[in-house]
Parts: C-alpha cells; sequence; structure tokens
C-alpha cells in the first residue's frame, strides 16, 4: 500500500484550524485579550475621538476587570467629551475611590484635577465647593504646604515675600512637589474671585507655591545645563531659559508668565504692608 507523505496528513487539518480560527469574530477575539490590552485599544479610539468604540472597549475592560480606575477614568473622558457631564463625574469619583489601585499613583492628581474643572463647568455654588474641597486635597499633599516637612518653611517664604520681594524666595528657595502645582494655581485664581481678604491672602500663598516650583525647576535644568549657574533675578531666568529650548519650552508649558501675573494681581489685592510694591517689581520683570 501506498504510504501518504506525513505534511500531506497534517495539511487539512492545518487548514481546518485556520478556518475555524478565522471564522471567530474580531470582536469576540478582542474580548479574550486581558483587560489591559482592551484599555489601550480603547485609549487609541479615544484619541481617534472614535468615542462609541472607546466606550465599547472601556467597558469590556471593565467587565474583565471590575475595580480598574485607568478604565473609569477613560469612561469618565469620554462622556466628559460627549457631553454627559453626570455619568463622567460618576466614572471619575469611582476612579478615586479605587486609587490605590492605579498602576502610577501619582496619576489620582491629574484626576483630582480634572473632576475639579469638570465642577467649575456649572458654576454652582455647590460644585464650587466641591471643585474647592478636591484642590485642596492636592495642595494639602504638598509637604511644605502642608507644614508636614517644616511647619515654618511656607511662613518664612511667604513673609520674605512680603519683605524683600520674589527674587529674593527664588535665591534661598527650592520646592519639589510638582503634582501640586497646577492646583496651587488653580486655587490662587479661583481665591482671587473672592471679595474675603483672607482668600487674597490664600491666594498669594497658593500662587507663590505654583511660581517657586516652576521656576526652581527650571534653575535646576540651567544647572545641568551649566553646572555654576545662579538664579539671579526672574527677568534673567526668563532671558537666559530663551538659550535653551528644553528650558523655554518647559516655562511656556508651565507658564510661568501667566503665574506671575496672577501672582501680582493677588499681592495687589492683599491687606499686608508692602503686597502693591511687590506685585509692581514683578510687573516690572514680566514687562
Amino acid at each position: 500500500m501506498r504510504r501518504i507523505p506525513f505534511p500531506v496528513l497534517i495539511l487539512p487539518a492545518f487548514f481546518l484550524f485556520f478556518s475555524i480560527t478565522s471564522a471567530i469574530p474580531a470582536q469576540q477575539q478582542l474580548e479574550q485579550r486581558p483587560a489591559w490590552v482592551l484599555h489601550q485599544v480603547a485609549e487609541r479610539y479615544f484619541r481617534q475621538r472614535d468615542f462609541a468604540r472607546a466606550l465599547e472597549m472601556y467597558g469590556e475592560a471593565l467587565t474583565m476587570q471590575p475595580v480598574y480606575p485607568e478604565a473609569m477614568v477613560g469612561m469618565a473622558r469620554v462622556h466628559r467629551a460627549s457631553g454627559d457631564t453626570t455619568l463622567a463625574r460618576r466614572y471619575y469619583r469611582q476612579a478615586l475611590e479605587s486609587a490605590h489601585q492605579l498602576v502610577i499613583p501619582d496619576e489620582e492628581f491629574s484626576i483630582r484635577l480634572e473632576l475639579a474643572e469638570l465642577y467649575a463647568l456649572s458654576g454652582t455654588t455647590e460644585d464650587m465647593r466641591l471643585r474647592r474641597k478636591e484642590l485642596e486635597i492636592v495642595v494639602n499633599r504638598d509637604p511644605v504646604f502642608s507644614g508636614r516637612e517644616d511647619d515654618r518653611l511656607r511662613e518664612a517664604m511667604v513673609d520674605l515675600l512680603y519683605g524683600n520681594g520674589l527674587n529674593r524666595v527664588l535665591v534661598l528657595y527650592r520646592l519639589d512637589f510638582p503634582q501640586a502645582r497646577e492646583a496651587h494655581r488653580r486655587m490662587g485664581e479661583m481665591l482671587l474671585q473672592s471679595d474675603r481678604s483672607q482668600d487674597h491672602l490664600d491666594a498669594v500663598e497658593h500662587l507663590l507655591f505654583a511660581a517657586v516650583e516652576v521656576a526652581g525647576r527650571a534653575v535646576r535644568a540651567l544647572i545641568d545645563i551649566q553646572f555654576n549657574y545662579e538664579f539671579t533675578t526672574v527677568e534673567r531666568l526668563i532671558a537666559d531659559a530663551a538659550e535653551h529650548p528644553d528650558v523655554a519650552r518647559y516655562l511656556e508649558q508651565a507658564d510661568l508668565r501667566g503665574i506671575l501675573h496672577s501672582l501680582a494681581d493677588a499681592l495687589e489685592q492683599s491687606p499686608r504692608e508692602n503686597g502693591a510694591a511687590r506685585a509692581a517689581e514683578i510687573r516690572r520683570a514680566l514687562s
């Protein structure tokens, strides 16, 4: 009897397997993937503004892994982009309730900022209270601002600002908690809208922390480029940064000028002595 070669025997089985695999719908194959893969697919759809598919994929990821704060944030962003602020808030809050499961723990800060700005959209008294609460949670994690690192440092920085000006503060102090920078800025600018003197005083503190964080990081970058670089004035810092594209880009992205303009506004409204004079100094540096 003639023997059939082995490769010929397995060839039909191979084609049968291939045809069966091909017959499985693409969606079913996708659902068999891990939750993190579904999340990545959803992120791609979201960037492409295909919100319906993004929502579907985020939902599939959550079906496979119910406690998945990154996917909850994705759902919130899709609903926010689609104009459904009610559902967006719900998913942001659920994500924050599961923040301890975030792969990158510091993502909690950006989630709180996004939720805070969502509250700001309505402008109601209750939502503005909730916005302030979210911002306060972030800024109170700042070890210097909260006093956990040194309960006298914050007061010393503020006193030096009023007594000797911003340049002197930037010569002596550096901060290293960028996670709270934007929250400090937004809190300061929000407090500027108040008619209470205490809020204006608090606005100065928040905006000062934002300014010191940004300026200090730029100074450190310039030191990395030129080891003997020293900060002298805000004007000089801005001019020196302009000669180095990466540092200049950072100052632009962090909007140091905008922060300093807001700080000058806060100092002008502050009831403390020398506030107006210090505001004028900052405005001259930015002119």
